[in-house]
């Protein structure tokens, strides 16, 4: 199994919110010699699994290795990817310069090795942002990402403390 594929199948498990299922494989995947590519997917993928759990910390520690493993790959693309989740996760923690210093250095590996879908997945950091707009759009995912509510308007509320 490649990288894309992994991805590609995990993710759709965790959309899919077949955390158990998902972990299962990266368990596989994080127990066998696979490549440092493989195995930094398979963290980034469980670090978002703890992030939906609001295991923020956790995640990052996930995410810290998953960087570790990428540079060691000299993937790129899976370095910029890692590097992105770990922006969100820095945001959810409220860490707002550590999280858009992750995005730029996504986005800036992204252009830098021709990485398209890296790009266009972090437009927004391309130029600086007032801390209280990157607030509001960490947010707006961050609310997006919890299950369970009926809108996210509902849980942007709520995690805005506007709310029960």
């Amino acid at each position: 199994m490649d990288r894309d594929e992994l991805r590609s199948t995990l993710e759709q498990l965790v959309m899919a919110g077949h955390y158990a299922e998902a972990r299962e494989i990266i368990s596989q995947v994080l127990s066998k010699e696979e490549s440092p590519a493989l195995r930094a997917e398979a963290k980034r993928q469980e670090s978002q699994i703890l992030t939906i759990r609001g295991q923020w910390d956790e995640a990052a520690r996930e995410l810290e290795e998953a960087v570790s493993l990428a540079t060691e790959a000299e993937d790129y693309e899976a370095l910029s990817d890692c590097l992105s989740t770990l922006g969100d996760v820095r945001g959810y923690q409220g860490s707002y310069d550590d999280a858009e210093h992750s995005y730029v250095q996504a986005l800036e590996l992204a252009r830098e090795h021709s990485n398209r879908r890296g790009e266009a997945e972090a437009p927004y950091w391309d130029a600086p942002r007032k801390r209280s707009q990157t607030a509001r759009a960490l947010l707006s995912h961050k609310a997006w990402l919890l299950a369970g509510c009926q809108s996210q308007s509902a849980t942007a509320d709520h995690l805005a403390g506007r709310g029960p």
